[in-house]
């Protein structure tokens, strides 16, 4: 969550609205959810690290290309966008958290075999 102090001087400068930063805040929690576990799932920072660059990538990729910027949407497209992003990020959850039990289940069923 590194990137909190810096959205909150975006904040306080005036650089962006407060709609984004509840969105942005949000945003960076379930990402950062979803590359730990990917980081604790394949026991190296690697694929967290590539997660983390195409998901840069990605949103620099569909900021520079969509017609509006999100900045200038209005306030119920603005929050059907950012809505529609949490669900996608949901959806990212529950299958990590899947893959977690799943993990989880494998090497509790290991230990007891032993």
């Amino acid at each position: 969550m590194r990137h909190l102090p810096l959205t909150a001087t975006y904040l306080v400068d005036g650089a962006i609205p407060a709609r984004e930063v509840l969105a942005t805040t949000v945003n960076l929690f379930l990402a950062a959810f979803v590359l730990s576990a990917v980081r604790y799932l394949s026991h190296s920072v690697w694929p967290a690290v590539l997660g983390h660059a195409l998901l840069n990538t990605v949103l620099v990729y569909a900021y520079a290309n969509f017609i509006i910027p999100t900045a200038d949407l209005g306030e119920g497209a603005y929050w059907l966008h950012t809505a529609v992003s949490w669900v996608v990020w949901i959806a990212a959850i529950a299958v990590t958290v899947w893959h977690l039990v799943r993990a989880r289940g494998r090497s509790g069923a290991a230990v007891q075999t032993r």
